[in-house]
């Protein structure tokens, strides 16, 4: 199986790319974390919502643990044959950490 999931430090290098973040949890769940600018479209709402998928960026998946966001990797590449889509591996559990290099990143530029 060649999921591709991503770690936090691959992640964090990531996001100075263009990449599109996706966030398949539920619209109430936290963190939020706004700072992400992540768009939201529940697991179950995969399928239907592909067409909100970017063809061009790389697009990475985002749920609390990995696991959801394992899936709609899985759904999307069954799917849309997509090789640019990535899962983060142990998901917003590593929030804090990722949050740091953010403000860190973003205090420096």
């Amino acid at each position: 199986t060649d999921i591709q999931e991503i770690n936090t430090t691959d992640f964090i290098n990531l996001l100075t790319e263009d990449v599109q973040l996706i966030d398949v949890r539920e619209p109430d769940e936290f963190p939020h974390c706004k700072e992400l600018n992540m768009l939201n479209i529940p697991v179950k709402s995969i399928p239907s919502s592909t067409e909100k998928i970017s063809r061009q960026k790389k697009v990475i998946f985002i749920c609390q643990s990995g696991k959801r966001s394992k899936m709609a990797l899985q759904l999307i590449r069954s799917e849309l044959a997509l090789t640019n889509v990535y899962s983060l591996k142990e998901g917003l559990s590593k929030w804090a950490q990722i949050k740091e290099h953010i403000s860190h990143k973003t205090t420096l530029s």
